[in-house]
């Protein structure tokens, strides 16, 4: 049983409904214009665009991007309760941890980066582009791996056409940041391509890394 104190300051939010939650946060009109929408409240924050959320009526920028503040913190929350508890041993593993982009309209680039045990210590968003397309550099790789002194990283990127097959610019893009990171001793793990409940991994299939 959850118990909190009646009074004007202290609110129960665990047992307040969704759209009370919301309300709190924006409008009722507005919240009720959100799960209308989009259906419940992982919608709402987790894969819905700042733009989107500012043709809501009663929302604008300032809201949306409050919104969405709000969604990065609590992914970095669980991030942070999760990392220190993840070896990645397989592509089964990094497909997993990165399930949720599956559900992406566009295409995104993150990096895995890891300790000399295989302990995940960090997840990065290097870019996120078109739905064709991403544009990335071995620098913005490898950039965040030294200031974590991490020894080895993992590359993971998603179709949203659901098909995983790796392109000419993927196996292009893989083997420059691969042998960057040769440079730098520190090892790329694999690039893994997600795709609609399944994936590509370049450690499986391919001699690149």
């Amino acid at each position: 049983m959850i118990l909190c104190r009646k009074s004007s300051s202290n609110f129960c939010y665990s047992q307040m409904r969704d759209d009370q939650l919301l309300a709190s946060i924006v409008s009722e009109t507005s919240a009720q214009h959100l799960l209308n929408r989009y259906g419940n409240l992982k919608e709402v924050f987790l894969y819905t665009h700042q733009q989107e959320l500012e043709r809501i009526p009663g929302i604008g920028k300032a809201k949306a991007i409050q919104l969405k503040a709000i969604a990065e913190l609590v992914a970095r929350i669980i991030q942070g309760e999760q990392k220190s508890k993840i070896f990645v041993r397989s592509p089964r593993d990094i497909m997993d941890l990165v399930s949720d982009m599956q559900l992406l309209r566009v295409e995104q680039f993150r990096v895995l980066y890891f300790n000399t045990k295989n302990r995940l210590m960090h997840v990065e968003t290097i870019t996120q582009g078109t739905v064709d397309a991403t544009v990335i550099t071995p620098r913005e790789i490898f950039s965040p791996a030294v200031r974590l002194l991490a020894s080895s990283v993992a590359l993971v990127h998603n179709h949203p056409s659901g098909d995983p097959t790796p392109s000419y610019e993927d196996r292009e893009v893989t083997q420059r940041i691969v042998d960057a990171g040769a440079a730098l001793c520190i090892q790329v793990l694999d690039h893994v391509i997600i795709g609609a409940g399944t994936y590509y991994s370049f450690k499986e299939q391919e001699a690149v890394i």
